[in-house]
């Protein structure tokens, strides 16, 4: 049987130019939060700009494992961060249900024809992707914090409240319908809700 954590460069440069590119669009949108995150916790541990802004990086976990990921990867990925002069590193997390949240075909399916999804085959060499990155940050001396977003899924919609989508593991109750392809962490576990305000919002992050 073929070694499934096999570290052959298995992947086109097209898809390692889309995944930078990804990563590019992630760390854009999250920017607002980072910028926050200088009046929370330990600032001495974020970076600085010349323009005197303070930063750090976010690794939003589910969508790097579309690239096959092993210990490897992680452990490089890491390192680049640590060599840009990082100490703090923040981590979308995969929430229960992954590795693609409440969309199980989102693991399976690239997102373009000539685009390869290894998810998949990236949590089967893992496990618990969540804790190899974390345990990796640590190891290479960088401060680890969680972000949560308890709804999160690209796919997400709504439909009548008759109605069911197989494709779909959550149902969660709304106005008007049901939402699916989300995660129903929050409405079925309502105690780790937010109960203060942060610069991240209600819940915000937390260090891991």
């Amino acid at each position: 049987m073929r070694d499934i954590c096999s570290t052959r460069n298995e992947h086109s440069q097209v898809d390692l130019m889309r995944l930078f590119a990804v990563f590019i669009f992630q760390l854009a949108m999250t920017w607002p939060c980072l910028r926050a995150a200088a009046d929370y916790g330990a600032a001495d541990t974020l970076h600085q700009t010349r323009s005197g802004k303070m930063v750090a990086p976010v690794i939003d976990i589910m969508p790097q494992l579309r690239v096959f990921h092993d210990l490897k990867a992680i452990e490089r990925e890491i390192s680049e961060l640590k060599a840009l002069g990082f100490q703090r590193v923040y981590f979308v997390l995969c929430n229960p249900g992954y590795p693609s949240f409440a969309s199980p075909r989102l693991s399976v399916m690239p997102l373009y024809p000539d685009l390869r999804n290894d998810m998949l085959r990236s949590i089967l060499c893992l496990g618990d992707p969540n804790w190899v990155y974390a345990k990796e940050a640590k190891r290479q001396g960088l401060e680890a914090w969680a972000i949560i977003k308890p709804y999160e899924s690209g796919t997400g919609n709504t439909i009548p409240h008759n109605r069911h989508a197989a494709l779909s593991l959550a149902h969660v109750p709304t106005v008007g319908g049901q939402h699916i392809g989300f995660d129903e962490l929050l409405s079925a576990n309502p105690q780790p809700a937010g109960e203060k305000e942060t610069p991240f919002g209600e819940g915000g992050g937390m260090p891991v």
